[in-house]
């Protein structure tokens, strides 16, 4: 799915909707690929073209790729625009829908390969 390279730092993003254990696999695994997890929860916005609180903006800045469990459509706010105009966030694997049962093994695949 995303190929996190050794060093890489992830900003993996959940907002109170997200499942929890989902997001904390998501750590180990790109932990276990070598990666440096950033995990950031914050809360379910109703409006996706509202930017984000200003720390995780910076976060996004910073990162060198993304994952994305938020149920807030993001991706259309002027902040995640800019973070991937920057080319700062150079990946990004957008994950609202999915629950824990349907993606874990891929996850274990993944760190194991």
């Amino acid at each position: 799915m995303l190929r996190v390279k050794k060093g890489q730092s992830v900003l993996i993003l959940g907002d109170s909707r997200s499942d929890w254990a989902l997001i904390k696999a998501t750590s180990v695994a790109v932990s276990l690929a070598g990666g440096d997890p950033l995990v950031l929860l914050m809360e379910s916005k109703s409006n996706g073209t509202v930017d984000p609180p200003r720390p995780l903006v910076e976060a996004m800045k910073g990162a060198d790729a993304l994952i994305y469990f938020a149920r807030t459509q993001m991706i259309h706010s002027k902040a995640f625009q800019d973070a991937c105009s920057q080319h700062r966030v150079a990946c990004h694997l957008h994950l609202t829908r999915l629950h824990f049962p349907t993606l874990m093994p891929a996850l274990v695949a993944a760190a194991y390969s």
